[in-house]
């Protein structure tokens, strides 16, 4: 973190991210009572790994409830990142969960010049900042702990925003599918 204490981060790199060639970054941010084990291994069975192995994308997952409190801390992890890793600066993603999502929308309205795209699954709030990202907001039609209709208002509120709607879905269950529609998404924008 930026104030010098440890975060708890997962991090995938496929072997591309070893050779010269920069390597786009996936921060992927879990929902309220789980942690930085959720994108990585349980999520979709893991599907975030999976699909950051196809695209040969970095996927780091911090644990969101510190992580998310300042963008300080996004800083600070880039520094690392960029220290260990090629990183491609015009392709840095952000994907959330919920409380997840509500943290990726604050940080890139935070630092919007620092994402290419950002993805909000079951959550989000408005970015409106001036250069904001692409943004994807998805909602379940089931989910019972952030309504769908609360989700697609702050797509609504945010400039260009997509929007889709799960149907028979509900908060966690739509994890595993909204990081098969996201990662493909992402992964179509350059800063």
């Amino acid at each position: 973190r930026s104030d010098g204490t440890d975060l708890p981060v997962r991090v995938f790199a496929p072997e591309a991210a070893s050779a010269d060639a920069r390597v786009p970054l996936v921060i992927a941010l879990h929902g309220a009572g789980g942690d930085e084990n959720m994108f990585v291994d349980a999520y979709g069975s893991g599907i975030a790994t999976k699909l950051a192995a196809e695209q040969r994308l970095i996927l780091v997952s911090p644990k969101t409830d510190v992580f998310g409190t300042s963008p300080e801390h996004f800083d600070a992890l880039m520094t690392l990142l960029r220290n260990e890793f090629r990183i491609d600066s015009s392709r840095v993603y952000l994907i959330g969960h919920s409380m997840g999502a509500g943290a990726a929308a604050r940080l890139a309205q935070a630092r919007p010049a620092q994402f290419a795209a950002v993805a909000m699954l079951a959550g989000g709030s408005p970015i409106t900042v001036a250069n904001a990202p692409p943004s994807l907001f998805v909602g379940a039609e089931l989910d019972g702990i952030i309504p769908a209709a609360r989700v697609e208002a702050a797509a609504k509120a945010t400039p260009g925003a997509t929007y889709e709607l799960f149907r028979h879905e509900g908060h966690l269950l739509m994890v595993g599918n909204g990081v098969r529609r996201a990662v493909p998404w992402l992964v179509t924008h350059t800063r």
